[in-house]
């Protein structure tokens, strides 16, 4: 029996596509879906994650993004970590843990792969990003039938305007936080 990837799933918006096209190519996989409250240490998500991996014995364990605490599990236990990097800046990939043998790092950032690369990433290789080749031939299929879109390219990202966003839930004084909002 093939391995299985073991897919740490934390709500990126890529995650439901990646578990479908792996169940569309008859790949086996496991997820974990827990949050992790520090990217470095957080007991209670090591002990869960090691468990499942104990449990279900993945051959590589996959993330999208790059989270150290996992990289420092998957180093213990000798797993491959595969993390494919979408967003930027990705501050986690300047932690020690990059230099972990067990990381192979996927990064849509030429620029940062070359960076972290400089600072001891042994694995780490540029990648640009993904779709879904249903949603190229959806805009294809308008263009036949004569349908115009607004512009040739447009960037469809998130402005992380929750609590994803570090300036805005930072305690700063109320006038270089509007500041901050202006420039935002």
């Amino acid at each position: 029996m093939a391995e299985s990837v073991l897919i740490y799933k934390w709500g990126a918006i890529t995650e439901a596509l990646l578990c479908s096209r792996l169940d569309e190519n008859g790949y086996k996989y496991e997820e974990f879906a827990m949050q992790m409250k520090n990217y470095h240490a957080d007991a209670e998500f090591a002990m869960a994650f090691m468990q499942k991996i104990h449990s279900c014995k993945p051959g590589i364990v996959f993330s999208f993004d790059y989270f150290p605490l996992i990289s420092m599990i998957c180093e213990i236990n000798k797993i491959p970590y595969i993390s494919w990097i979408y967003d930027c800046p990705m501050t986690t990939l300047y932690s020690q843990t990059i230099r972990n043998a067990c990381n192979f790092i996927f990064c849509f950032d030429k620029k940062q792969c070359e960076d972290i690369r400089q600072i001891g990433a042994q694995n780490c290789f540029h990648y640009p990003l993904a779709g879904d080749i249903r949603w190229f031939e959806q805009a294809l299929e308008k263009k036949a039938t004569g349908q115009k879109y607004m512009c040739d390219i447009s960037f469809i990202g998130n402005f992380y305007n929750g609590d994803k966003n570090r300036y805005r839930s930072a305690k700063i004084e109320p006038a270089i936080k509007e500041k901050l909002e202006q420039i935002i």
